[in-house]
């Protein structure tokens, strides 16, 4: 009787063992499933960037040999930065949505390390949303006084 008890003891065991892998992998999977949606948009905010700096460039040359700048410069800029806001309110959306699911799947506990880290990024898609409405703002102005 002691060693059919001890056995079931080992087989409960195992089976909470696998519940704790099960629950580990579900949230790894979740993590990543987060990640790979902070990469996408991010390779698209990068690309935004990059023409950022092509005209900002192209301005700057300009004024380098004393020519005005030209209106279409800050229109370029404008639009590209219209398009980076839009990216960053998804990516911010998304990322939001991505840690909903996996808080409302009990696989991420809120105040644990993943809970914190998906939420950082979050808030670093929010602060990119902020910094695109005022960049709109700022080469807005430009545009009115050319």
């Amino acid at each position: 009787m002691l060693k059919e008890i001890q056995n079931a003891q080992k087989e409960i065991d195992s089976l909470n063992s696998d519940i704790v892998e099960y629950t580990n992998s579900i949230a790894e999977s979740y993590q990543e499933l987060f990640e790979q949606v902070a990469q996408n948009a991010e390779n698209t905010l990068s690309l935004y960037s990059h023409y950022t700096s092509a005209y900002n460039n192209e301005i700057e040359l300009a004024e380098a040999k004393g020519l005005a700048t030209s209106k279409r410069h800050y229109e370029a800029l404008l639009r590209i930065e219209q398009a980076n806001l839009a990216e960053s309110k998804k990516l911010a959306k998304d990322l939001q949505n991505s840690l909903n699911d996996a808080i409302a799947s009990g696989a991420i506990k809120i105040g644990s390390q993943a809970w914190y880290d998906m939420t950082e990024r979050i808030n670093e898609a929010k602060d990119a949303v902020d910094q695109a409405t005022i960049s709109i703002q700022q080469y807005s102005n430009q545009i009115r006084e050319i």
